[in-house]
């Protein structure tokens, strides 16, 4: 988090506006290399690794019954 607060002041010190449709490309290839460390991993349902969750046939019939 650091590193990327230190570029992002290295970037406003050299550039002192920010107009996102011209300088993006700039910003990028400064941001390059920075390493970013997750500090959880908590799995999400939109994980690729995760199956998608299935509901057995008779909670789903239930479900369109009470509904």
């Amino acid at each position: 988090m650091r590193m990327a607060f230190e570029a992002e002041i290295l970037y406003a010190r050299e550039f002192p506006f920010v107009d996102y449709g011209i300088d993006l490309d700039v910003m990028s290839k400064m941001e390059k290399g920075i390493r970013i460390t997750k500090l959880s991993s908590v799995p999400t349902d939109t994980d690729k690794v995760n199956k998608p969750l299935r509901f057995p046939k008779e909670v789903r019939e239930e479900t369109e019954r009470y509904l």
